[in-house]
This record gives C-alpha cells, structure tokens and sequence, in this order.
C-alpha cells in the first residue's frame, strides 16, 4: 500500500484493514515544516475555559461560550 497524508475509509473496512490503513499514513510537507520546529501548542477553548470547572456537566447555555 502506498502512503498518502489521508485515506479513504469506506464503510465496509475492517477494523483491521483500517489500522492497516492508518500506519500509511504520513504528515504533509507543511506538517513536516512545523514539526521541525520542536514547539507546538495546541490551544483549546471549551464551555469548562469559562466556567472554571474541570470537568462540566454540558447542560451549559450557549451564551457562556464566548470568545
């Protein structure tokens, strides 16, 4: 199988033909690029980021989540 940055899963693989799957597939030139860099963050913002909890209920109003 040839590696390629996505694959295709269609609804009729396996479990193991998708696993199969996912170790050929490989980073992008751009992804490369950013790896190289060493420091990466991933910032992430949720309902909990403005209510102070560390784990919710998800019975929020929406009008809490604003950025």
């Amino acid at each position: 199988m040839k590696t390629a940055s996505t694959i295709k899963i269609k609804e009729t693989d396996t479990r193991d033909s998708i696993i199969f799957m996912a170790a050929h597939v490989v980073h992008t030139s751009n992804q490369f690029e950013a790896l190289k860099n060493e420091f990466i963050a991933f910032i992430h913002f949720g309902y909990n980021t403005f209510t102070r909890m560390e784990w919710g209920s998800g019975k929020y109003d929406p009008e809490i989540f604003n950025l």
